[in-house]
């Protein structure tokens, strides 16, 4: 990473946030926050890949 930067994220908003998660396991991510339902009723996780990036998978909002 550049000098003053520390840390890149990706937020990715996907109905396939288990099955995209355990794909970036399978493929070498490291898990930082296993696959589990938030207050506001979305399924998120949070993966780092090897080059430090990190990854936020969360499902679409919910309709009212």
């Amino acid at each position: 990473m550049g000098a003053g930067l520390e840390a890149i994220e990706v937020l990715l908003v996907t109905p396939r946030v288990a099955e995209l998660h355990a794909q970036a396991l399978a493929e070498g991510a490291t898990e930082l926050a296993a696959p589990a339902r938030e207050d506001s009723g979305r399924l998120a996780s949070r993966l780092r890949w090897a080059d430090g990036v990190l990854v936020a998978l969360q499902s679409p909002a919910l309709e009212p």
